[in-house]
């Protein structure tokens, strides 16, 4: 739930016909597909809209353009710590733990189309070429309108 900037969900078919899931990141797929549609498929719900949703709903957050002061609600429960490379952080709390990877990433997992845009084939917090951003608080964002 959130009073502005809402979470874009992709309402849209996924086709994974002839991806590996011991070779390909299905994650840097979706993003392909989505780019190839334009995002034509995203929906955001209006302001403060209480939406449900799972590990398997395809969705991104929303970038602000300008400085913007947001209310977002997420209630979750977890039986492991957020503590993942990319997670965002709110400021008003203190975290005790180090980022650590995410597991997905340390599987060598590759976008099944190379050819598709770099900023589709890495994850938030590398370059375009996959190497960490030197600030953590520096994110890639997908070009999901080609």
């Amino acid at each position: 739930m959130t009073d502005c900037l809402p979470t874009a969900y992709y309402v849209q078919p996924f086709d994974f016909t002839g991806l590996d899931e011991a070779r390909h990141n299905f994650f840097f797929e979706m993003n392909n597909q989505v780019a190839r549609t334009r995002s034509a498929h995203a929906w955001h719900a209006p302001p403060w809209e209480l939406t449900l949703m799972d590990a398997y709903t395809v969705h991104r957050g929303a970038a602000a353009e300008v400085d913007t002061y947001r209310t977002w609600i997420r209630l979750s429960f977890e039986v492991r710590i957020f503590d993942r490379l990319g997670n965002a952080h709110n400021p008003m709390f203190r975290y005790a733990w180090d980022m650590v990877p995410r597991d997905i990433e340390g599987l060598g997992l590759v976008a099944w189309d190379p050819d598709s845009d770099p900023s589709l084939r890495v994850f938030p917090w590398q370059d375009e070429r996959g190497e960490p951003h030197p600030d953590r608080h520096t994110r890639t964002q997908p070009r999901l309108k080609p």
